[in-house]
């Protein structure tokens, strides 16, 4: 399995904790499990901890790009892909900015809502520039 697969399997677990309010260690990792993320497991699996840990801070983060909408009232699939993207953004320095953008915005075209691309690319343009200050 490659990164980009590994991401949308990444994004679809974030989801469905998101929407069942799920967070607990044990569920999280039986979902990780069944995803069947071969070599990519230990990375979503640091992705997935991290952004269930520290929700209240990538929310937080995400709030400061997107214009009038809050984290509360975005769609819980551009949600989600905003959480992962602004994670490997934020933590991950050996994954190029660009390309966790890309692939969100990737992630967005099939999942997300008809403004979701747009919407994630600009939100996640104005988290890489501020980060490049």
């Amino acid at each position: 399995m490659n990164r980009t697969d590994a991401r949308e399997r990444v994004m679809k677990i974030l989801y469905r904790s998101d929407v069942l309010n799920e967070t607990s260690a044990d569920v999280i990792q039986s979902w990780i499990e069944e995803a069947g993320l071969g070599e990519q497991q230990p990375y979503a699996e640091n992705v997935i901890r991290f952004c269930i840990e520290n929700t209240a801070f990538i929310d937080e983060q995400i709030d400061k790009f997107s214009e009038k909408w809050s984290t509360a009232r975005m769609a819980k699939p551009d949600l989600a892909i905003l959480r992962l993207a602004a994670a490997e953004i934020l933590y991950w320095d050996d994954i190029p900015d660009p390309v966790s953008a890309n692939e969100a915005v990737d992630l967005a075209k099939i999942y997300g809502t008809d403004d979701a691309p747009v919407f994630i690319n600009g939100i996640l343009g104005s988290l890489i520039r501020s980060k490049a200050r």
